[in-house]
């Protein structure tokens, strides 16, 4: 059995070549999204995402959140965001589709991505039909919880019956996250063969993830670095990336598992968030912690000594890695230190980097 690095190995691989034409199979499939942002920001359909509010007020956050739901506003926002993501789907599946003609040695064309629009309403009933196979035990638990809590008489009995229902409700999400793995292979074969009926595939993704469901759970955990990255930008920095689906092309010679790329990668999203170019002279340097903090790095010396001979003209590096460097070893190179992430990214918007 295959590593999770061997699996990124391969796949890396294989895409390397073709890596244009996948970057433009993935940006059509993200265009309904693009133009549902853009929709948003027209027309003033943007919920409330104020991230302080939260925190320090929850209750005014949620009030303002179901106001603006229940507005006539928020219900063309949820109209329109349920028509671009079924819009999403058969596009997806079209970049699926993409990356196995190229693990089977087949040319791949842009217009691949649309190959599976005529089969948008079978993709979208898949979606229907494996979220239900996946969460009906977890649905029938709360159909059953909420008639058994409205109707017991005493107050210690309904504790008791809160933190049995309460356990019983873990337990089905536990197996609704169980049975949701069984059905991970159902998007790929349907990609494979896409007149093959629903309910064929929703069996054969059964038998073929049946033993390999811890495989790829340690697969996709071999990614939740950049995913935490994400998380920290929206907790501590305030800017929201849950709707867009977030790509990053690393240039060779560097190693994935190395946390200084940290920085560079958390300003390289909200550069192209905020699309506020970042200048081809600066490099970042910086482990980012869960709590916003800029952390030093090993050899960060040799790093940016190699930085200033190749050309780079200015460093963001964390703030208390300063002291123990002598800024007369990098005559040609200004050193910018920074604490938090959200120092950096106020630098990169008040054009100081």
């Amino acid at each position: 059995m295959r590593t999770s690095k061997e699996y990124r190995q391969t796949a890396w691989s294989a895409i390397k070549p073709v890596l244009p034409i996948m970057l433009l199979i993935f940006l059509v499939a993200s265009l309904p999204q693009f133009i549902f942002m853009f929709i948003q920001t027209a027309f003033g359909l943007m919920p409330p995402m104020d991230t302080d509010l939260l925190l320090s007020d929850p209750d005014a956050f949620v009030a303002a959140y179901s106001a603006f739901m229940s507005s006539s506003k928020g219900i063309t926002y949820s109209l329109l965001n349920t028509l671009f993501t079924l819009m999403t789907i058969p596009l997806t599946l079209g970049t699926i589709g993409a990356a196995q003609r190229i693990l089977r040695g087949e040319d791949v064309l842009v217009r691949h991505s649309l190959a599976y629009i005529p089969y948008t309403f079978r993709a979208i009933w898949l979606q229907i039909c494996t979220t239900f196979y996946a969460f009906w035990p977890m649905l029938l638990a709360y159909v059953v919880a909420i008639p058994v809590l409205l109707t017991v008489p005493s107050p210690d009995v309904v504790l008791l019956t809160a933190i049995l229902l309460l356990i019983a409700v873990i337990a089905t999400l536990v197996l609704a996250i169980m049975r949701t793995y069984l059905m991970v292979a159902s998007d790929y074969l349907l990609a494979r063969s896409p007149n093959t009926s629903v309910s064929e595939i929703m069996r054969t993704s059964r038998t073929i993830m049946k033993g390999n469901r811890m495989n790829f759970f340690l697969l996709e955990l071999s990614f939740i670095g950049w995913n935490l990255l994400i998380a920290v930008l929206e907790k501590r920095a305030g800017y929201f990336f849950g709707n867009l689906d977030v790509y990053v092309n690393i240039v060779g010679g560097i190693a994935l598992r190395d946390t200084a790329c940290d920085l560079a990668v958390c300003l390289s999203m909200v550069s192209s968030l905020l699309d506020c170019p970042v200048s081809d002279k600066l490099i970042a340097i910086g482990e980012v912690g869960l709590g916003g903090e800029v952390r030093s790095v090993p050899n960060l010396e040799q790093r940016l000594r190699e930085a200033e001979r190749i050309g780079f003209e200015r460093a963001v590096i964390p703030e208390h890695s300063l002291p123990h460097l002598n800024a007369a070893d990098y005559p040609g190179m200004k050193l910018v230190g920074v604490a938090y992430i959200s120092d950096a990214i106020h630098a990169l918007k008040s054009d100081r980097l």
